[in-house]
């Protein structure tokens, strides 16, 4: 499309969400809420490709509205075959219209017609409207039905397969114009919308015909030229014809206000975006939001009014640095507040523990050790970072350290601690006083969720600091830079972050510990589950021994 052409988005709600809950087969869940969210993964998928390939300047999101429709009141059996919609789907519809408000996209629907009547409305207005005559319409869709809407100035759009259909394609896939489409959806019929047709004939031999007879009209014009079966079955299914018409021609006269103007993009609300991401547990979406934001701020001269509206990110994206820490958080980098820090650990009923590594796996490098004794309080003592003259080596503060995490009687608590034991076994440290790990008592107590994010969000109502806001989203395409690592974060903001680990760790320990006993879990927890921590380490600490010649027969 030229430069100097607009184009209005049009996408077919219902149709998108059907697509997105039949594509994923269920299995997502809220890790906050625990509510089902495998169509609104799909659907948000589907949003966040269409403004990251197209950066619409112009899009509307055209819905079906609840009750009937004028093609109920002509045809009583109109979509009467359809079973009614699972019981997980209306209320992830409603979760999409929530996600689309906060992409800035406007929501048209109008009680007594189909989404389909709004975007041939919407498609009819653009096209008459002298003062549009620069703008292109592409229905995000692959329904059949949008295709009797094409023209030279609209195409459809399959947004999952990148695939475009205009008039050429049309000709070429099915043989047949735009203008032929209704009379060749009306001999289909429509088994779906329970739409009368005409027996044995598909979408080629509709096709065919038409081609050959020009229209409807023409076929039973020469009705006697068309031998056997097919003759007999288009007799019989004449009178069906003038109703299955009416129902499959779309209507391009709602009586609804719309402009350009009205199809405006808003900005999108990233941090409500962000939010909403995080409760529902896409991780992956909030990277490409990410991406997608960033991919604004980095449009030529020309887009840059444009990007900045749209891609609005609010008081609540500014700089990891300029964040303010949830608590009391501090960085012990000498050798006196290291000490002051092991005498005080001693005198604990419970302590905290977290650590920070540089990359991925247990065996990485050590960066720091994240500790916390008091609610809304936290250390990090760091090994490593950009600075290392400004604190403590690895050795000194292993060395400090080890007496109090190798202590038995100082109980501990962590968050899948079997993995922060292995960290620290590698590091030279062999943690002993296991007493708790919220991740098994999340478990244990049927939560949906057991991240730590999740869980500080559902049960503390505390968003944490993400931990790309340090290192950066995870790479998604072949040029995308890659994660910085924690050594090369600077420490104020590694320590808030760290430090913040720990805390709501304990927070999350305060709030389990007595839920399991209420429960009567927590015998369970304590005797069984807790101790396995230990034995699963050491489990994969050592590995298990192996045939290999039996693993090849079997």
């Amino acid at each position: 499309m030229a430069a100097d052409r607009e184009t209005l988005y049009l996408i077919d709600a219902h149709a998108q969400i059907f697509r997105a809950y039949y594509a994923i087969r269920g299995g997502m869940t809220s890790p906050v809420t625990g509510e089902p969210t495998h169509a609104v993964f799909g659907f948000a998928g589907m949003l966040l490709k269409l403004f990251d390939q197209f950066h619409p300047h112009y899009v509307v999101m055209a819905t079906d509205m609840p009750g009937k429709t004028f093609r109920d009141d002509i045809y009583d059996q109109y979509k009467a075959n359809r079973e009614p919609p699972p019981e997980d789907f209306h209320s992830q519809v409603e979760r999409i219209w929530e996600m689309t408000q906060l992409f800035g996209i406007p929501l048209i629907g109008v009680a007594g017609a189909e989404a389909d009547d709004v975007i041939a409305t919407c498609t009819r207005r653009i096209l008459d409207d002298r003062d549009s005559t620069s703008v292109d319409v592409r229905i995000v869709s692959k329904d059949k039905d949008l295709e009797q809407l094409l023209h030279e100035r609209v195409t459809m759009f399959d947004i999952h397969k990148d695939e475009t259909i205009d008039v050429a394609a049309l000709q070429e896939k099915k043989g047949v114009a735009p203008d032929q489409v209704v009379e060749m959806l009306a001999l289909m019929g429509d088994n779906v919308d329970n739409i009368p047709g005409i027996e044995g004939i598909g979408p080629k031999t509709a096709a065919k015909l038409i081609a050959e007879y020009g229209s409807i009209d023409g076929i039973y014009d020469n009705l006697d030229k068309i031998k056997g079966k097919r003759h007999d079955n288009l007799a019989k299914g004449k009178e069906f014809l003038p109703l299955a018409l009416k129902l499959v021609e779309l209507k391009y006269d709602l009586d609804f206000e719309f402009h350009m103007d009205d199809a405006k993009a808003g900005a999108i609300d990233a941090a409500a975006l962000k939010r909403f991401f995080k409760e529902m547990g896409f991780h992956r979406h909030q990277s490409d939001l990410d991406r997608i934001l960033a991919g604004g701020k980095q449009e030529n001269d020309a887009d840059v009014g444009f990007a900045a509206s749209l891609f609005d990110t609010g008081e609540d994206e500014a700089a990891p640095a300029a964040r303010a820490p949830s608590g009391d958080y501090s960085s012990i980098t000498t050798t006196s507040e290291l000490k002051k820090l092991v005498a005080t650990l001693r005198k604990q009923p419970m302590i905290s523990v977290d650590t920070e590594i540089i990359g991925l796996g247990h065996r990485a490098a050590l960066c720091g050790v994240c500790l916390a004794w008091e609610t809304g309080k936290g250390v990090y003592i760091p090994v490593r970072s950009p600075d290392p003259g400004s604190h403590l080596d690895h050795e000194t503060v292993v060395e400090a350290l080890r007496p109090v995490l190798e202590d038995e009687a100082v109980p501990k608590c962590g968050h899948n601690l079997k993995y922060d034991l292995l960290v620290l076994r590698h590091a030279g440290v062999e943690l002993r006083g296991i007493a708790f790990d919220s991740m098994i008592a999340s478990h244990l107590l049927g939560l949906p969720g057991h991240g730590l994010d999740s869980l500080a969000l559902s049960q503390l109502n505390h968003e944490m600091i993400p931990i790309t806001s340090l290192i950066g989203p995870r790479p998604s395409r072949k040029n995308d830079p890659p994660q910085r690592t924690m050594d090369k974060i600077p420490l104020d903001q590694v320590s808030d972050y760290a430090a913040e680990d720990a805390d709501l760790t304990l927070q999350l320990y305060e709030l389990f510990r007595p839920q399991l006993t209420e429960q009567g879990l927590d015998d369970l927890a304590s005797r069984v589950e807790m101790p396995l921590v230990h034995v699963l380490a050491d489990m994969e600490s050592t590995g298990i021994r192996v045939d290999p010649d039996e693993l090849q027969r079997q």
